[in-house]
């Protein structure tokens, strides 16, 4: 298993492919087009203005952007400041905002200007340790440049990361308490990136949909892993569509080859087009279900309305493992009861232990672990919760492997893959 030392950050392969190929369309939304050229040297350009702003190596940013390709570049461009990033949703209660600045001691925040209004220091989601006079606001607007340099941005003008510093902190929803910070650093994000890119097939002719608001995991799936391999992330439009369908006819209009959707989205989509009598869009080739169980029932009707070859996903996993950790791919008669939650990506490891820690038999009952080195660092300010969910255990080998408890039921079936039980508390 890789060392995260000798995994290189995402940023540095990503440049790689900007120079490998500059003029390929990278991100488009709407009548917005950059090329992997544009892009880079927009990144480059939030990186000046947040240095020049005071942002530190190793701090953390704040980012309440609305899907946009700015967006994109300030993720970028925190990196390249060294910095990492940490996505608002500005649909957030104010005194979960107000946590999550004071959580994070984030300083500088890159926002559209219609959400400064939430930031302000008379707002009530500022308090005196992240008052106006000390929470920078950089408007989101103001960080597009005009124009493109003709000359390639050098990269030693711009901070070296290694694997094991901080890339993003997500935080979880906090439907019970205050939401938690998962730390996830670079290593992980290419670690994931490069398992994400081969079991999906992606390819440079790839059009992705960015489809989901940035602070959930699939946003990382929709943007990270196209921009290696030189296709391009389509970020959905800023305007609704005037169509009973919405999803078939951004895929169409858009030519969308990948869509990557929550579970229950995913389900009334399905009925949507059952309803309709319509088919899934032809341009389609890649769809990958996530979030919660998927219904047989469904997939079965997807059968029904696919007509041509779609490489279909069930996959699982937690933020504390970035993003996916198993994937399944079912036949196209799949008719089992449960839908599997597949076998881990390259790069993972799976395990079921029982409550002692030791490795239950296939088709015994147990909580579902997960390892590697795509695994989170922990919980920011919350080293109780890190301890409690996550070990180091020596193998058979004698080797010593870092693991993640996610308290979720499975079992090991006879083929390999995992079925999934739901949670250990419930």
């Amino acid at each position: 298993m890789k060392s995260v030392d000798s995994i290189t950050p995402f940023i540095d392969l990503f440049w790689q492919q900007c120079e490998a190929t500059p003029d390929r369309v990278a991100v488009v939304q709407d009548d917005c087009s950059w090329t992997y050229r544009e892009l880079l040297s927009q990144s480059c350009h939030v990186a000046d203005s947040l240095r020049t702003a005071g942002v530190q190596p190793g701090e953390r940013v704040g980012v309440c952007v609305d899907r946009s390709p700015i967006a994109i570049a300030s993720m970028l461009g925190i990196h390249l400041a060294g910095a990492a990033f940490v996505p608002l949703d500005p649909e957030y209660p104010a005194e979960r905002l107000r946590f999550m600045l004071e959580d994070a001691k984030i300083k500088t925040l890159i926002g559209h200007a219609r959400y400064r209004s939430l930031f302000d220091a008379n707002d009530s989601t500022t308090s005196s340790t992240n008052s106006d006079a000390t929470l920078k606001w950089v408007d989101a607007s103001d960080l597009i440049r005009d124009g493109i340099s003709p000359s390639f941005p050098v990269r030693e003008n711009y901070f070296k990361l290694t694997g094991e510093q901080l890339a993003y902190v997500m935080y979880t929803s906090g439907s019970t308490g205050n939401p938690k910070g998962v730390l996830i650093n670079h290593a992980a994000l290419t670690t994931y990136c490069e398992a994400d890119m081969e079991v999906y097939r992606l390819h440079a002719d790839d059009r992705t949909l960015q489809f989901s608001t940035l602070t959930f995991d699939i946003a990382i799936e929709e943007i990270f892993p196209p921009l290696l391999c030189g296709s391009c992330v389509v970020v959905r439009p800023l305007e609704r569509a005037d169509s009973a369908n919405e999803l078939s006819h951004l895929i169409d209009t858009l030519q969308i080859t990948a869509v990557h959707l929550a579970t229950a989205y995913w389900h009334q989509w399905v009925d949507l087009m059952v309803a309709t009598d319509s088919q899934v869009p032809s341009s389609l080739r890649l769809m990958v279900v996530t979030g919660e169980k998927v219904s047989v029932d469904h997939y079965q009707r997807w059968q029904t309305i696919c007509d041509h070859d779609v490489l279909w996903c069930n996959a699982y996993g937690p933020t504390e493992a970035t993003v996916t950790a198993t994937v399944f791919v079912p036949e196209a008669d799949f008719s089992a009861a449960n839908m599997p939650i597949g076998k881990p990506l390259p790069g993972y490891s799976a395990a079921i232990f029982d409550k002692d820690l030791n490795e239950v038999a296939v088709g015994e009952t147990g909580q579902l672990f997960i390892g590697g080195p795509a695994l989170a660092d922990g919980y920011l300010n919350r080293p109780e919760l890190t301890q409690a969910a996550f070990f180091e255990r020596e193998d058979s080998d004698g080797e010593t492997q870092r693991w993640y408890r996610t308290g979720d039921v499975a079992r090991w079936m006879d083929d390999g893959n995992i079925d999934f039980g739901g949670r250990v508390d419930h």
